[in-house]
């Protein structure tokens, strides 16, 4: 076959549809330094490994292969037909890099000999990826847990069985939190407050000797806050100035309240200042204002340095720190007591015998705080002649014991010693937070004399308000009520004693609901003891006493160094010695009658008045526990109401019984 013709021919080939470039000549005579300067001055340009030309602006871009591109063992010379500049001068073990456009993020990452900077290892700010690694895994590992538990055949997954599923464990986490709550509460059932009054140390007072004594110095410090307008006014007005709660024998004389505050807040400078210029009964403590955060011990060292009542008159004293009358408040009396006069101006102050702290929703009755107090001083005082054969001063801790643990915070009192050694013991410093009726409890227990402090209990006349429900309350108390109490809790226990000669036939459904009652028939299984009163020579002390002895459960016989709960047993739950004419446990108060008076409201909240008598299921009278008293009806008529009313108690019969 013919050989065809063909001619090689540069203009033959068809035009290129790229824009046509121009290639630049190669000059031999050319500075190689030079064209090196101008490759190193774009690093896109080493990187890409060409270089871009332009020789005019209306001319195109020609891109031409400078030089080998890193790895190549040919040159460009070598493989283009066109004229090409030589290869680098440069080894070629050792290639030329640009620097790199980005930068590691890992710390973990080695120097290298082929980068040309060398990066240290630096520790960052944040986790090692370690710690990201285990808390991935822990993740997936939940994950499959719970991938393994939904696809369990058990699983609900139609709409019934996931709301039943729901259901059920609803009720079961209710179920659970009622029963922590039970178990966690510490208050399951009333007090036995009527044993509590059946004891000689609340039916024997006062002493015989009790207006011989001269009265004791007593700063009471009501703590309040700066809103609390209202309370402090009720204070003012009520059992702070009101001659049924100061008395009027003059025995409060010596008897100083005010009100403790901490710094107010600014809305509240101004009205608080004018109160102060008002009243002149406020004391601001150097400290925010706040309840468990240090206030209680900075009332203490407060008291200790400024706080002052009226002197005596007789040198009975221990505190020879004097000082002139402070300005007077308009509730507190200046009659020295027996003289019937007012002090002079002049007159010096002295320390008081007892610093009290009280909440601003406490009532107190001054007049019976103290005279109980005067009684606590005197007794220990004899005590310690008794005990050491000379006068020391007293170490008084008195309140309402709970638990045999800690003075409940609505009302306690310290003696002036025990004040002093709040007040410059650099231990407690450091124990100033927490609960502060507790921690008090705590700094006495850490004093040097512990052994010889004086805790004294007040339970039955120390209680809640008759409508607040709660474990503490009971019907308001008058000395007459008492004594009745304490009679009823006798011939109870001397009927339970005797109630083997008794036959079952012949027991009544009253006599029958004593024998089987738990407090009762603890209290006359165990042994019979005597209790302290007052000037008494058999006095229990918390060494010589018995656990299983009845009368150690009377928290208000004074004992010697710290309670323990193990020595002080509470009786079991007992609804004889709980049961009050007022209050109910648990549930909330509701008047026997609508429409009552105000007077007739209050009498109705006095334990066991015929008022308080007209509900349901109540007897009509507390007279013999043989005797089958028929109860009230569920609605009392009006003429019940006005005849009980009539038939109420008078101020001379209530009282009358305590002389």
């Amino acid at each position: 076959m013919p050989s065809l013709p063909f001619r090689w021919s540069l203009t033959s080939r068809p035009p290129s549809p790229l824009p046509a470039y121009n290639v630049a000549d190669y000059d031999d005579d050319s500075d190689d330094q030079g064209d090196r300067d101008t490759a190193t001055e774009d690093p896109t340009q080493q990187l890409l490994g060409f270089s871009l030309a332009r020789r005019s602006s209306s001319q195109s871009h020609l891109l031409l292969p400078r030089s080998s591109f890193p790895g190549s063992n040919q040159t460009s010379a070598a493989n283009s037909p066109f004229p090409s500049r030589p290869s680098s001068p440069l080894p070629f073990s050792q290639p030329v890099f640009a620097p790199p456009l980005y930068t590691s993020t890992s710390e973990d990452e080695p120097a290298s000999p082929l980068l040309l900077t060398t990066y240290s290892r630096r520790r960052k700010w944040w986790p090692r990826r370690r710690k990201r690694e285990g808390s991935i895994r822990q993740w997936r590992g939940w994950k499959r847990a719970i991938h393994r538990i939904v696809k369990h055949p058990l699983f609900p997954t139609q709409p019934l069985t996931i709301l039943l599923t729901l259901l059920l464990l609803t009720t079961f986490a209710l179920l659970l939190t009622v029963s922590l709550i039970y178990i966690l509460n510490p208050d399951k059932y009333p007090l036995p407050w009527r044993q509590y009054c059946s004891h000689d140390s609340a039916t024997a007072f006062p002493p015989p000797d009790f207006e011989s004594l001269p009265p004791a110095g007593v700063f009471l410090g009501v703590f309040s806050m700066d809103a609390a307008v209202e309370r402090r006014m009720l204070v003012r007005t009520t059992w702070a100035s009101h001659v049924r709660s100061r008395g009027m024998d003059a025995a409060t004389d010596r008897t100083v309240v005010r009100f403790i505050l901490g710094k107010p807040r600014v809305e509240w400078e101004r009205r608080v200042g004018l109160e102060m210029q008002t009243y002149n009964d406020m004391i601001i403590l150097p400290m925010a204002e706040n309840m468990n955060n240090g206030k209680t011990h900075a009332f203490f060292t407060w008291a200790y340095e400024n706080a002052l009542v009226p002197p005596p008159n007789t040198n009975h004293t221990f505190n020879p720190r004097r000082a002139p009358a402070s300005s007077h408040a308009r509730h507190s009396k200046r009659r020295v007591y027996g003289l019937g006069k007012f002090q002079e101006e002049g007159e010096k102050w002295v320390s008081p015998d007892f610093v009290i702290k009280a909440d601003d929703d406490s009532f107190v009755m001054l007049a019976e705080l103290e005279g109980r107090l005067r009684v606590e001083w005197y007794e220990a005082i004899r005590d310690g002649l008794k005990r050491h054969g000379r006068m020391i001063d007293p170490l008084i801790f008195w309140g309402y014991l709970v638990k045999s643990r800690f003075m409940a915070g609505e009302l306690y009192a310290l003696s002036w010693s025990l004040v002093q050694y709040i007040a410059t013991s650099p231990r407690l410093l450091t124990m100033t937070r927490g609960a502060e009726d507790k921690q008090t409890s705590k700094w006495i227990r850490l004093h040097p004399q512990a052994n010889e402090v004086r805790w004294r209990s007040e339970h039955c006349w120390m209680y809640d308000h008759p409508r607040a429900g709660t474990v503490y309350s009971h019907g308001f108390l008058f000395p007459s009520e008492v004594k009745r109490v304490a009679r009823e809790v006798h011939e109870a226990k001397a009927l339970l004693k005797n109630a083997t000669a008794i036959r079952s036939s012949s027991v009544s459904p009253s006599v029958a609901a004593l024998m089987t009652d738990p407090g009762l028939v603890a209290l006359s299984t165990l042994s019979s003891g005597s209790s302290s009163t007052y000037g008494g020579d058999s006095t229990t002390t918390m060494a010589d006493s018995d656990p299983s002895d009845p009368q150690s459960w009377d928290p208000d016989t004074w004992r010697l160094g710290p309670p323990s709960p193990a020595s002080t047993p509470l009786p079991p739950s007992s609804p004889f010695l709980s049961r009050s004419t007022v209050s109910r446990f648990g549930n909330r108060y509701t008047f026997p009658v609508a429409n009552l008076t105000i007077p007739m409201q209050v009498e109705t909240l006095v334990e066991g008045s015929r008022l308080s008598l007209l509900r349901k299921g109540l007897p009509a009278s507390t007279g013999n526990l043989t005797a089958i008293p028929p109860p009230v009806g569920e609605d009392p008529t009006w003429g019940d109401v006005e005849r009980a009313w009539e038939n109420r108690e008078t101020y001379e019969e209530r009282y009358a019984l305590s002389t």
